[in-house]
């Protein structure tokens, strides 16, 4: 509340917030409205931000010491920074001038206060780093901010780097046999797509002989700090339905994006409504935002509603580089020096660290395992490098447009400025669903997805040889998209865009799709839906991939009552209506959790005991069982009783499936008994799959006093799980609690922008003692949701607070 007088304004502007604490910004100019956006984030969440910039710069060790150096060098390899001054150069002015108005309100607000009135968190990091000097915000911090994005949205490389692992302690056959391709059962987003094939590229020596220092770098990258969360929960839905479908005759539209678990949330809503609005100041969008940019990421203006998942597609590969004793890398028959540069790590209460970052033709070095390696042909038949290193390809590492298209999609007012504004979304490649109010539904997939010639992505391949390379990205114009389909719904859920091996390719690795098909099988139930049946669809727990594997289980002779017990409970749970819900309250869902996790161990125990695939700090192979595809894997397996997956390491007998289901059983049986009593009338996922919202540095101190005030447990317990809509996906390499999440929830409703709902798991702030730090969380574990406030009057009739910053005497842009 009240009245601020700042530098550097054009004009009056008043922040009204509503019931949710969601700040709507009114300002008569387009410098205003972003000077306030990034007055409001500063308000918020300027801590949350801080963090942000200094991971993206490879910084962390400045503000919480020598713990975050290897992550940095990681980080500061990639050069994100550097990177960013290049593309802030690049910049026409129009586009710079949103960036700098943003930085600008951020420091109007650091201005006003000491590190401790900003936020709490400096207060108690002054205690262990006294000497932390908080820095203004930049316009490279906003730019290096999209590079982090696209890092933890973008990245498969963990997935490549899994499989040649595997690949080179076994054979890459029996690796293939882990990343299935995708279910012709499952649908896709778009039908058709000519077929093609590809030389997957892989070498099986040459990637048995790099499996070292493959170890090395999944060790590194398993440790370094994410925004959105690794791995295989990281995903979304989102779907739209034409007025065919629905009970107002217009189009609606949901999105929810499943991103890593932490405090405060990701998300931060806003309203951006310039007053007049028009060509100067053509603004008028409310949705979510990340704090540290300008600009809604998913929402909707007076024309349009937009929402996001990531597209499943290949976008980095590895490649061996071969050195030689002077270290150069071999390209072909010729020795070339690689790019080279210093950097130095400034490390809080230590000396700095300086190191040498190599770039290669592809990009840059990323590991630092030099030395002699073993050949493993025993007659030395075999030529393999004596010297090598790994370097990534990833078009990321080049200057981006992707802070243009969130401006551009901000102001788009139909189908064809839509896509225009998509195709310069280059990096963390999205796909885009699409409503407006004359009634059309689309889809367009965006992103700069590599040609590939030689191989196919899947596996690292040798970088010295000529024919593995790039030979150009897919045109925006030739990326799918569709306008109007006669279906009358499009859904997106992170499952593949076309059929397996059909033109254009975008690589191997996806979502399983249970949740594309139950979403789709829900939409086909009713002939119309409204927003209560969207919000509906949002939190369903139905999980496809439980009935072959229960069917499966059952049918085997259980050793003793209790493993019996456990096929009793499966059964009944099968048996209820609805099926293989994974409902808090269900024994049934808690029981298949159990055995499930048991099932992968012992199936896979070869790989879960591997002590080359369990590193030092690393989860190891426990850490793939995340993944969606096991449900696949697990059901291919079944149909074969005696492969070899079946046979327990170390032991003399050959075992074959019903024995690993047998001692699954009994292994799940003594589990539950354990954790959740021998009496199944006690049974309850929600005992096991608890949401422990963490703040993402200081979170997990290991200080009791500092973790109870940052941290918050949901007030109630959670449904879902892996692969399922209501995707509160957990790792078994963590146990059963939450590990990523629908981190927001929206519906939109085109014929009536007020009507529509939105909710983020925690709150708008990210003050630990503030009323809004974590209001959300009961709204969000129990499904409920919030309203979307959109025109003046509504918001002013929930409002909360209303602040007015007033112009004082003027400062120059940055």
């Amino acid at each position: 509340d009240g009245t601020v007088t700042l530098p550097g304004l054009d004009d009056r502007v008043e922040i009204i917030r509503d019931t949710e604490g969601v700040p709507h910004i009114y300002a008569s100019t387009t410098h205003d409205l972003f000077f306030a956006q990034g007055y409001t984030h500063a308000q918020d969440r300027f801590f949350q931000m801080d963090f942000w910039r200094h991971l993206g710069a490879g910084r962390l060790s400045e503000m919480f010491g020598e713990s975050q150096v290897e992550s940095d060098m990681f980080l500061r390899t990639f050069g994100w920074e550097r990177i960013a001054r290049r593309e802030y150069e690049n910049l026409p002015q129009e586009m710079r001038a949103p960036l700098n108005a943003y930085a600008n309100g951020v420091n109007a607000y650091l201005a006003e206060e000491s590190p401790g009135g900003i936020s709490l968190e400096y207060t108690i990091l002054g205690l262990q780093n006294p000497d932390y000097e908080m820095a203004e915000w930049t316009p490279i911090h906003t730019l290096t901010w999209a590079k982090v994005m696209a890092w933890d949205l973008g990245s498969n490389m963990e997935e490549e780097i899994d499989r040649a692992r595997i690949a080179g302690i076994t054979n890459v056959e029996r690796a293939d046999q882990l990343y299935p391709p995708y279910p012709d059962r499952f649908p896709v987003i778009l039908e058709g797509g000519d077929a093609s094939t590809s030389d997957d590229g892989a070498d099986g020596e040459l990637l048995a002989v790099a499996e070292p220092v493959l170890d090395d770098v999944a060790e590194v990258v398993e440790g370094v700090p994410t925004v959105f969360g690794h791995g295989a929960g990281i995903g979304s839905n989102s779907w739209v339905l034409s007025g065919d479908r629905t009970t107002t005759g217009a189009p609606l539209l949901a999105n929810d994006t499943h991103l890593g678990i932490q405090m405060p949330s990701i998300w931060y809503q806003v309203g951006l409504h310039c007053l007049p609005r028009n060509p100067q100041c053509p603004y008028n969008v409310a949705g979510f935002t990340f704090p540290g940019a300008p600009g809604v990421i998913i929402g909707h203006n007076d024309r349009i509603t937009w929402g996001v998942t990531t597209l499943s597609v290949d976008t980095q590969d590895l490649f061996i580089e071969e050195l030689d004793s002077q270290g150069r890398i071999r390209l072909g028959d010729e020795w070339v020096q690689p790019k080279s540069r210093m950097e130095t790590i400034e490390v809080a209460n230590g000396e700095p660290v300086e190191f040498e970052v190599r770039t290669t033709r592809h990009g840059p070095i990323i590991s630092d395992s030099y030395g002699a390696l073993d050949d493993i042909d025993e007659n030395g038949a075999v030529n393999l490098p004596e010297r090598y290193a790994v370097s990534l390809k990833w078009q990321a590492l080049e200057p981006s447009t992707v802070f243009q298209s969130i401006l551009a999609i901000n102001r788009a007012g139909n189908w064809d400025q839509f896509r225009r504004a998509v195709s310069l979304f280059d990096i963390a490649a999205q796909n885009f669903v699409y409503a407006d109010v004359d009634g059309h539904i689309g889809y367009v997939a965006s992103g700069e997805t590599p040609v590939r010639e030689g191989f196919d992505g899947r596996y690292p391949v040798a970088g010295w040889d000529p024919a593995n390379r790039w030979t150009d990205v897919i045109p925006p114009a030739d990326l799918p998209s569709i306008l109007d389909p006669p279906s009358g719904y499009i859904v997106t859920a992170n499952q593949p865009v076309n059929a397996p091996n059909a033109e254009p390719s975008f690589g191997a690795d996806s979502a399983s799709g249970h949740r594309a098909k139950r979403i789709i099988d829900l939409i086909e139930e009713k002939p119309r839906h409204g927003l209560a049946s969207m919000t509906s669809i949002q939190l369903d727990t139905i999980d496809l991939g439980a009935d072959p594997i229960v069917r499966a289980v059952v049918a085997v002779q259980a050793d003793n009552q209790d493993s019996f017990r456990v096929q009793e409970v499966l059964v009944g749970w099968g048996n209820a209506e609805p099926g293989f819900a994974m409902d808090a309250d269900s024994a049934g869902a808690a029981a298949y959790a159990v055995l499930y996790r048991n099932l992968l161990e012992n199936t896979f125990d070869e790989l879960v005991t591997n002590a080359r695939l369990r590193a030092e700090g690393d989860e190891g192979f426990y850490g793939n069982f995340a993944g969606g595809r096991w449900w696949t894997v697990l059901a291919q397996l079944f149909e074969r009783p005696r492969d070899p997956w079946w046979d327990l390491a170390g032991t003399e007998q050959v075992e074959t499936r019903d024995h690993i289901i047998r001692q699954s059983l009994n292994d799940a049986a003594a589990e539950l008994a354990e954790t959740l009593g021998d009496d199944p009338g006690g049974w309850r996922w929600g005992d096991l799959h608890i949401a422990q919202f963490t703040h993402q540095s200081l979170g997990s101190s290991g200080i009791p006093p500092i973790e109870a005030l940052f941290n918050r447990t949901a007030p109630h317990d959670v449904s879902g799980g892996g692969s399922i809509v209501n995707a509160t996906t957990w790792n078994p390499a963590q146990g059963y609690q939450v590990a990523a999440l629908p981190s927001q929830r929206m519906v939109t409703d085109p014929s009536a922008w007020g009507e529509s709902t939105a909710i983020h798991t925690t709150g708008q702030s990210g003050h630990a003692f503030g009323s809004r730090y974590g209001d959300m969380l009961e709204d969000w574990t129990t499904g409920n949701t919030r309203p979307m406030r959109w025109s003046r009057n509504q918001v002013a009739a929930g409002s909360d607070a209303v602040l007015i910053l007033q112009p004082g005497a003027n400062a120059p842009d940055q």
